[in-house]
């Protein structure tokens, strides 16, 4: 279940475009997912990493790609360095 989103300094309650409550969502097939990130962990070697999943309608949570220094774009623009080409 969801608690709350945080966007840069600030706890975020309600998404800015539906107005919808972030909080309190039961994420479908969290065990799944959370095994999933896990073994992207175990195969890689990588000892932090970015795992993200979709959940499709008919065949559940998918890899969707692994990202080796997640957030780093938003770290090099927080310092004011160029961010990271994609």
């Amino acid at each position: 279940m969801t608690g709350m989103a945080v966007h840069g300094q600030s706890v975020v309650t309600h998404h800015p475009d539906t107005g919808r409550p972030v909080g309190g969502i039961q994420v479908p097939y969290w065990k799944k997912i959370l095994l999933i990130a896990a073994s992207a962990f175990d195969m890689t070697g990588l000892g932090y990493l970015g795992v993200d999943v979709v959940i499709d309608r008919e065949q559940g949570p998918l890899l969707l790609e692994l990202n080796a220094r997640p957030g780093a774009r938003h770290t090099d623009r927080q310092h004011g360095r160029a961010s990271l080409k994609a």
